[in-house]
């Protein structure tokens, strides 16, 4: 019973982990493309944005950002049932759970460093090409 108990939590925060990791990549890569684009644009052709067409390779990129970060918790979250199933012991699940909250935490970071970069290398060769 107790062991129902915990991965019906372990699920739960996990889901809740998905929802604020996706909003927080989503946010984190509109907003870096937003300042970037309308600054390069305005810089480069001297007038406000109107040429977004040359922002797929973002949204491609953001796509993938996105479907990666669910498949990392997907397979952490398979991971500690398996564990919570595999072994009866409550100090272990527990510590089970913590590793995977910094995992995700760490993962979140290194995504969003990751975005960030590829959008600017991005918006950089946008700009060579189109310049």
């Amino acid at each position: 019973m107790v062991v129902v108990v915990v991965i019906v939590v372990v699920v739960v925060v996990a889901v809740l982990l998905v929802v604020v990791e996706v909003v927080v990549v989503v946010v984190v890569v509109v907003v870096v493309v937003v300042v970037v684009v309308v600054v390069v644009v305005v810089v480069v052709y001297g007038q406000p944005p109107y040429r977004l067409r040359h922002c797929s390779p973002l949204l491609v990129a953001v796509a993938v950002v996105i479907v990666a970060e669910i498949v990392v918790v997907v397979v952490v979250v398979v991971v500690v049932v398996v564990v919570v199933i595999v072994v009866d012991e409550i100090v272990v699940v527990l510590l089970v759970v913590v590793v995977v909250v910094v995992v995700l935490v760490v993962v979140v970071v290194v995504v969003a460093v990751v975005v960030v970069v590829v959008v600017v290398v991005v918006v950089v060769v946008v700009v060579v090409v189109v310049v």
